[in-house]
Order: structure tokens, then C-alpha cells, then sequence
């Protein structure tokens, strides 16, 4: 058996990472399905306008049963993704996973957790309250610093003359439709790579570690992992 703590400190095999590679897709992979459900069940009751969204989240938050059980799993699951997902990301990369013939399985995986994140930003502006006011004026403060794409990124999905009704709407298809058909057409090509490909092999024999070892090799890369 492994732990994340001896992959992370080094103590772990070769064969332990790379058992722990495809524990962790398949965790992403259910969390996702979840995702979906719980989103599907929430958007039952959402009203994408900004005079209907505060009062569909109240009563999905208080009258609908279970609703606050459902919001917040819906919430908390997303989380999860991205920190199974930055933990996926970095075992691969100590398992050499970018190299050849695996460059292009790598590059889908990074866009992956590109759109992972980006399906986190449309929820906080989806509320239409004080809230999404201020996650409005932030990400307006930052995507424009984003390269190539920030300015016409940002120009698309914030539109001031329309007193927040589109911009709402924009967010929400980006949320309900643009992101997850990327997502899911992202994660075919990568799930069909690794088909191809395969995971990336240990990186050296499956034995054990001698505490000798630990500094500097193991240490450094604890140091490194946790900054």
C-alpha cells in the first residue's frame, strides 16, 4: 500500500506512484459525474436572470429539500477536484509524464486543469448580489492581464450597457455548456492518449528507500512541494 505522504517525501516505490496516477484520474473522474448530477438537479430550480438568481438561491438554500445539502455538496465537490487534480498534475510530473512519446497527453492535461479552474469562475458571478458584484469587478481587474486572450476574453463576457442581465447569461452558458464541452472533449482526448500511450513508467525499480537517503534528495522535494 501507499500513502500521498511517501510519494510526496520520496519514500514511495516507483510502482507506488504509479498506482497512485490512475487512483487519482479515477477519483477526478467520479467527482466530475458528481458534478454533473448535483449541477443538473441545481439547475432545475436556477433562474440565470440577475432579478430571478438571489431569490432561485434562496429557495434552493431554503425551500427546496435538502437543497442547502445539495448546494453545498455541489460546492465542496468542485473543490475537491482541483486538489485531486493539482496532486494528479504533480505526481506526473515527478513520473517524467511529459516526456516522449507522452508530450501531447501531458499538454491535454494541463488544458484539463486550465478548464477545471475556469468552471470555478462563473459560480460566485451566477449569485447576481453583492457578491457577484465583487467577483465581477475583480475578474475585470485581473483577465485583462491574461496573454493573448485576457482583453478579448474579458470584452466578451462582461458587458456594462446590458446592467448585468448578459453578463449573467454569458456566465451561465459558459458554466452550463462552453466549459463542459470542452471539458469533456479534453478529457476524451487525454483518457485516449493514455489508451495509446499508457501511463508513465516508474522512474526507477520498486524498493524501498533507506533513511540515508532522505536528505538531500527526499527533503528537497518535500521542500519544494510544500512551497
Amino acid at each position: 500500500s501507499y500513502t500521498p505522504g511517501r510519494i510526496y517525501l520520496g519514500l514511495a516505490s516507483g510502482a507506488e506512484a504509479f498506482r497512485a496516477l490512475g487512483l487519482q484520474a479515477a477519483w477526478v473522474v467520479v467527482l466530475l459525474a458528481f458534478e454533473a448530477v448535483t449541477g443538473l438537479l441545481l439547475l432545475a430550480y436556477y433562474h440565470p436572470t440577475p432579478q430571478s438568481a438571489v431569490a432561485s438561491i434562496s429557495t434552493i438554500q431554503n425551500v427546496v429539500a435538502y437543497g442547502w445539502l445539495l448546494r453545498g455538496l455541489h460546492h465542496w465537490g468542485a473543490q475537491a477536484i482541483v486538489l485531486i487534480a493539482a496532486f494528479h498534475a504533480s505526481i506526473s510530473l515527478f513520473q517524467g509524464s511529459f516526456r516522449p512519446p507522452r508530450e501531447v497527453t501531458w499538454w491535454t492535461g494541463i488544458l484539463l486543469g486550465l478548464v477545471v479552474v475556469a468552471l470555478l469562475t462563473p459560480g460566485p458571478n451566477l449569485h447576481s448580489d453583492s457578491h457577484a458584484a465583487y467577483a465581477a469587478r475583480l475578474g475585470k481587474t485581473i483577465r485583462p492581464s491574461i496573454p493573448w486572450l485576457g482583453e478579448m476574453g474579458t470584452s466578451l463576457v462582461y458587458d456594462d450597457s446590458a446592467k448585468g442581465a448578459t453578463t449573467t447569461h454569458r456566465f451561465f452558458l459558459l458554466h452550463t455548456f462552453v466549459l463542459p464541452c470542452l471539458l469533456l472533449l479534453a478529457s476524451s482526448v487525454h483518457v485516449f492518449l493514455v489508451h495509446i500511450h499508457g501511463l508513465a513508467p516508474p522512474r526507477r525499480p520498486s524498493r524501498s528507500i533507506g533513511w540515508l537517503e532522505f536528505f538531500p534528495r527526499a527533503a528537497l522535494l518535500w521542500l519544494l512541494t510544500i512551497n
